[in-house]
């Protein structure tokens, strides 16, 4: 019984799989193709890995202890860490009574008058130099 579950699940994938291929697009099947691909490149790293992890932890000793047991202790500190307070600083806004700015922020000396441009033309005769066309 159990084996026939499975010969139809794998059956119905298949089928799946072959109706979805047929209606995709050339580019949506290359990107499923490169995803496919890419998981399959990561499987045998992925089992390297395993292993090695496996072998260090049977040649250490520790494989009989529960995973929690291999976790390293955190000692939590006897005075707990209080932030500096923050510094708050007023700054009156201009609208309310009694608000003066301060003399120096506020009065700037004036400028001196620009001296009027002269403008020339790239390409213009040079007969007549200030005078724009």
């Amino acid at each position: 019984m159990r084996a026939l579950f499975r010969l139809c699940l794998v059956a119905f994938c298949a089928g799946l799989g072959a109706v979805v291929a047929l209606k995709l697009g050339s580019e949506a099947m290359a990107v499923v193709v490169g995803v496919l691909m890419g998981v399959l490149s990561s499987l045998p790293v992925a089992l390297l890995v395993l292993y090695a992890t496996r072998r260090q932890s049977a040649d250490s000793g520790d494989e009989g202890d529960a995973p929690a047991s291999r976790l390293p202790q955190v000692v939590a500190p006897t005075v707990p860490y209080q932030p500096p307070m923050p510094q708050i600083v007023v700054v009156p806004a201009p609208s309310l009574p009694g608000y003066r700015p301060m003399p120096s922020y506020w009065e700037t000396p004036a400028t001196p008058p620009l001296a009027p441009r002269e403008f020339h033309v790239v390409g213009d005769d040079e007969s007549a130099p200030g005078v724009s066309p």
